[in-house]
């Protein structure tokens, strides 16, 4: 389990995934257990049961729906997004359209607002209409390290996906799992 979370797989963000999908963002991410059925209760659990033990991360995949800078706009809204941030290592967000390049570094700020310590990778925009969308991994810096020359954009040989996945590679920070 340890050599696991020192090093972690490749993860690709495709679009249409999510897996918050059982959590109540008005509730800030009541978590359910495995099993419960989405839109289920399974009772209020902290955010240290969420992540952050020392062997074990917390990975998130966030489709913010047209994240830009009509989004950025309503701190209301993104004091919530940033909230849910916080309690992952990391998290994929999906379908940033905002061709402006501040959003997810704005987004971040506001994340660290409260002393955490984020940082992010962002793709290239991407898609095959006047639509395209970037993908992102937020991560906490201090549990979390992006390995060297491990972000690339998927090849899609055959031209198969609207948007190719976002492939970066982690490694849980050795303080982080020895804590």
């Amino acid at each position: 389990m340890r050599h696991f979370a020192r090093r972690l797989a490749p993860l690709f963000v495709l679009a249409g995934s999510l897996v918050l999908a059982g959590c109540d963002l008005e509730g800030l991410l009541t978590p359910r257990s495995a099993g419960t059925p989405a839109g289920t209760a399974a009772g209020a659990r902290g955010q240290a049961d969420v992540n952050h033990a020392a062997d074990t991360i917390s990975i998130a995949s966030f489709n913010v729906q047209v994240f830009g800078v009509s989004k950025l706009g309503k701190p209301e809204v993104m004091d919530v997004l940033a909230r849910v941030v916080r309690r992952f290592d990391v998290v994929a967000v999906q379908e940033i359209r905002s061709a402006d390049q501040s959003l997810i570094p704005a987004f971040v700020k506001l994340i660290n607002a409260d002393g955490s310590r984020y940082d992010f990778i962002l793709g290239e925009r991407l898609g095959r209409t006047s639509s395209k969308e970037q993908y992102a991994y937020v991560y906490d810096t201090d549990r979390i390290e992006v390995l060297p020359r491990s972000v690339y954009t998927a090849y899609d040989r055959g031209d198969r996906l609207h948007r190719a996945p976002l492939v970066t590679s982690f490694r849980v920070r050795d303080s982080a799992v020895t804590q």
